[in-house]
């Protein structure tokens, strides 16, 4: 179920909080506003400084991965995890103005059981925060969480394949747990958590999230061209490998954790 915004009315009160009519407000200076609801959930925000944020995004993208990529280019992986958490800190900022609204908070941890459908550059991004802000004891405490659910995990896709709906569903009826999900409910590479796991934004109750159903998702158009971005950065720094895996699968294959 996707969330539909609304234009704000004339006669409603402006959202800048003046206490007039939006018509005899704001919409004399020419600015939009757009609002949706579900249920108790309101959000309203300013029109065009959404569309300046997802043009901030897609922008950047078209300049700074498709453009290279469709001329052959080629990236160190320094580069590419920069371009990488600049697309995660433009993509953020686009959804701002709605994730306020959302239902999402710390401690739920509904998606914490669904398929991390993860690109290369991703994984070792990843891998590097592990690497450098895990103590040996817990590489060691990971790995064996890892070990313990892999026989659980999906096998990995071509990069231009998504998983089925029906083994999607599968899986989080199974209520595996990612590994990185901690004892206080909380992600333990929030940081460098991939794009998959930035995209959840829903608004309503938590309790339709454990069930898997009836859920209120925001669902903006632009997001496929973000996630297609974090391919295209892969195949810029790491050409032969063509594939997106589970994210734990990736630790104990090509983007191994060493517990030194």
């Amino acid at each position: 179920m996707d969330v539909q915004a609304q234009e704000v009315g004339k006669t409603d009160a402006c959202p800048c909080g003046s206490g007039k009519a939006y018509e005899d407000c704001c919409e004399k200076s020419g600015i939009t506003y757009g609002l949706f609801r579900f249920d108790a959930r309101k959000v309203v925000f300013n029109v065009e400084e959404a569309n300046r944020a997802v043009q901030d995004v897609l922008s950047f993208l078209c300049d700074e991965v498709s453009d290279p990529f469709k001329k052959g280019a080629s990236l160190d992986v320094e580069d590419a995890l920069g371009k990488l958490y600049n697309t995660f800190e433009r993509f953020e900022k686009s959804l701002a103005p709605f994730s306020k609204a959302s239902s999402c908070k710390k401690g739920c941890t509904a998606c914490c059981h669904h398929i991390v459908e993860t690109s290369p550059i991703e994984a070792e991004a990843v891998r590097r925060f592990v690497e450098t802000r895990f103590d040996r004891s817990e590489k060691m405490a990971l790995l064996a969480r890892i070990d313990k659910h892999r026989h659980n995990y999906p096998k990995s896709l071509a990069l231009d394949e998504e998983y089925e709906e029906g083994l999607r569903d599968a899986y989080f009826e199974k209520r595996v747990p990612c590994p990185f999900l901690s004892a206080e409910a909380s992600c333990m590479v929030y940081a460098s958590r991939p794009l998959v796991c930035r995209t959840y934004m829903v608004f309503s109750d938590p309790k339709q999230c454990m069930i898997g159903d009836g859920m209120a998702v925001y669902e903006a158009d632009y997001i496929p061209e973000v996630h297609r971005a974090s391919l295209f950065l892969s195949l810029l720094t790491f050409r032969d490998l063509r594939i997106t895996r589970h994210l734990p699968d990736w630790l104990i294959n090509e983007f191994r954790i060493i517990p030194i």
